[in-house]
């Protein structure tokens, strides 16, 4: 389930916050190459709430 999107990383680059069906969320950061869009994921978190939205391209974190 994709979780957000915008510039998460502050790097002027579309990317992709996702969570997987065990709960982890992964971020895939955005790239500039148009055959590789995106980086591999990086995991952010398991369990709990991590990510609440995204608010104008940026996350809205409420982990515990």
């Amino acid at each position: 389930m994709a979780a957000g999107r915008g510039d998460l990383t502050g790097d002027k680059r579309p990317d992709i916050a996702a969570r997987d069906t065990s709960g982890v969320l992964w971020l895939y950061q955005g790239t500039e190459d148009t055959t590789g869009p995106f980086t591999l994921s990086v995991q952010l978190g398991q369990g709990g709430a991590w990510l609440a939205g995204v608010r104008d391209g940026h996350a809205v974190a409420v982990g515990r």
